[in-house]
C-alpha cells in the first residue's frame, strides 16, 4: 500500500499519523527522494480527494531545486533497457511531483527566471510530458512568463504525441484556474478548434479538458456552441464499423466515445436549448457493447 493512503485510514490519533507521512513524504534528504514510490506518494498525496497534502514553503524550494536538476544515467552497457524503463518511470513522476506537487506550493518569490529556466532546462532535456502543467504557476505570477508559455502549449497542443498533447491541454485547464486573459481565451479556441478536426491522438483527453471547462464556466458561447455540434460528429466517426480494427484508433475509440458522452451529459443538464444529436447520442451510449462507454453516466472527473 503506498503510505500516502495511511492517511484515509481510521486511526486512534490521526495528528500523529499525518506528521509521520508527511515526514515521510517532504523531509526526504537522502537520494532516496528519486525513488518511484516515494514521487508517487508526494504526487498522490496532492491530488487524492480528502487528503490533499503539499510541501510547505521551505520543503517545495528544497525538492524544486533537487528534482530539477535530475537527469537520467545514459548507460551504453544497459543491455536489455531495464535501467532505462526505471528511469522513464522517475522522470515520469518527477515532472508529475514538479507540476501536482511542488510547484504549486512554490513560495512566490521563488517563482523568478532563474527558477523558470531551471524547469525550462528540465524539460527540455528529460522526457517527462506532465511537467508543463508546472510553468503555468509561473506565468501567473510573471507576465514575462506568458509568451513562452502561450508557445509551448500551443506547440504541444497539436503534438502527434499522445501525452505531449494531452498534458497541453491539462496544463492549459491549470493556467485559466490560476488566471484569466485573452492569451488563454485564445489557446481555448484552438484546443476546441482541434477537437473539432477529430483528428488528434490524444481526443479524449483533449475533450476531458474541455468538459473540465465547460464545468467551470471557462468555455464562451461560441465554444460551447461549437462543441455542442462537434461531439456527436465525433461519437458517431468512433462508431466501431468505421475503425479498422489494427488502427491506432480502434484502440482510443470507445475511451473517446466515452469522454463524448461524459460532456454531452453534463451539457444535457446544464443547457437550456436542448440539442436533439446531444440527446440521440446519449440514447445511443446506453445500448453500446462496450461497458466503458455504457457506464460513462457515473461521472469520472
Amino acid at each position: 500500500m503506498l503510505k500516502y493512503a495511511l492517511l484515509e485510514l481510521p486511526s486512534p490519533d490521526p495528528s500523529a499519523v499525518k506528521a509521520l507521512v508527511r515526514h515521510y513524504l517532504f523531509e526526504e534528504k537522502s537520494p532516496s527522494l528519486f525513488s518511484v514510490d516515494l514521487l508517487a506518494d508526494i504526487a498522490n498525496a496532492a491530488e487524492v480527494e480528502h487528503i490533499k497534502e503539499f510541501p510547505i514553503a521551505e520543503q517545495a524550494v528544497d525538492y524544486f531545486e533537487r528534482l530539477v536538476a535530475w537527469r537520467p544515467n545514459k548507460d551504453s552497457r544497459d543491455t536489455f533497457s531495464f535501467a532505462r524503463n526505471i528511469e522513464q518511470q522517475t522522470a515520469d513522476m518527477i515532472g508529475k511531483v514538479l507540476a501536482r506537487s511542488v510547484v504549486p506550493a512554490l513560495p512566490a518569490k521563488v517563482l523568478n527566471k532563474e527558477n523558470f529556466q531551471k524547469l525550462l532546462s528540465f524539460s527540455a532535456e528529460v522526457e517527462a510530458p506532465e511537467v508543463l502543467a508546472a510553468f503555468p504557476y509561473f506565468a501567473a505570477e510573471n507576465d514575462d512568463f506568458v509568451g513562452p508559455l502561450e508557445e509551448m502549449i500551443r506547440l504541444a497542443l497539436q503534438s502527434n504525441e499522445t501525452n505531449r498533447s494531452a498534458y497541453a491541454s491539462y496544463s492549459l485547464l491549470i493556467w485559466r484556474k490560476l488566471k484569466e486573459s485573452p492569451v488563454i481565451d485564445n489557446l481555448i479556441v484552438r484546443l476546441v478548434y482541434l477537437i473539432g478536426t477529430n483528428r488528434m491522438p490524444a481526443l479524449a483527453a483533449l475533450i476531458w479538458t474541455a468538459n473540465q471547462m465547460y464545468c467551470e464556466e471557462y468555455l464562451s458561447k461560441e465554444n460551447i456552441e461549437a462543441l455542442i455540434e462537434a461531439l456527436p460528429v465525433i461519437f458517431d466517426s468512433m462508431g466501431y464499423k468505421n475503425i479498422s480494427p489494427s488502427s491506432r484508433e480502434a484502440v482510443n475509440a470507445s475511451n473517446v466515445r466515452a469522454a463524448c458522452i461524459r460532456f454531452a451529459k453534463d451539457i444535457a443538464d446544464l443547457e437550456k436549448n436542448k440539442s436533439n444529436e446531444i440527446h440521440r447520442i446519449l440514447e445511443e451510449a446506453k445500448k453500446d457493447p462496450l461497458p466503458e462507454v455504457r457506464f460513462a453516466f457515473d461521472k469520472q472527473d
